[in-house]
């Protein structure tokens, strides 16, 4: 009987959700919500998505061996990634910074995808290369479509289950860079097929989309940066 009430006692120590578990429950129900239309509109979306992300070939190709999204169902799976996202991010954030900051960091998967949407068809049509900022863009909505899913796995892995939240920090913060090296790598393979200088294509990376992220991760997280290495 004492064993079982120190059981009890610890297991209360352990708390399984964090404040406003209720919104984070709904909009793991919408999620679901976007990924089902999304199949409903494309019922291969995930399957395409897959392959847009994979398979390093041209956007004309895939085409041509059928490999064409639905512009709808691309748009859903696009919203279920920021709602996850943005789930992630509040619940790493620390609550001790004001609302403004919190809203700010919540939102900042969102304003990097459009960022990164508006620098590639900037980009292309200051240098005239514009059929490879079309291809950046197909490539880089395919492959958030994916992002979404393997986080939204990993949310509901990491949230309903006990444990340090520096571990599930880390696994979605190596997740999310593994994504973004592999959009470099795609990148990279766009430009050399249409015979683009290397310097040009490290330049444009480091200048116009590695450096501002890193910049803002060290402005809006030094904190949680520093204790989860510590």
């Amino acid at each position: 009987m004492f064993e079982n009430n120190q059981i009890v006692q610890q297991m209360d120590l352990i708390p399984r959700y964090s404040n406003g578990s209720t919104w984070f429950v709904l909009l793991l129900f919408l999620c679901v919500v976007f990924i089902a239309l999304a199949r409903v509109v494309q019922q291969s979306i995930v399957s395409i998505s897959i392959q847009n992300t994979l398979f390093f070939e041209t956007q004309e190709d895939q085409i041509g061996k059928g490999v064409r999204p639905n512009a709808l169902s691309r748009l859903l799976l696009n919203l279920q990634f920021v709602a996850v996202s943005c789930m992630f991010i509040y619940w790493f954030i620390d609550k001790n910074k004001t609302d403004n900051q919190q809203l700010f960091a919540t939102l900042i998967p969102v304003g990097y995808l459009l960022y990164q949407l508006c620098i590639s068809f900037i980009a292309g049509n200051l240098t005239g290369q514009k059929k490879i900022a079309r291809e950046e863009i197909y490539f880089t909505l395919a492959l958030y479509n994916v992002l979404g899913l393997v986080l939204l796995i990993e949310f509901f892995i990491f949230y309903f289950q006990s444990g340090p939240q520096t571990t599930a920090l880390k696994i979605v913060g190596a997740t999310y860079s593994l994504f973004l090296i592999f959009r470099i790598l795609r990148s990279v393979f766009l430009g050399l097929s249409s015979k683009v200088s290397w310097y040009y294509i490290i330049l444009y990376f480091w200048t116009l989309e590695i450096l501002p992220i890193l910049i803002v991760i060290k402005l809006l997280f030094d904190g949680e940066i520093s204790g989860m290495i510590n």
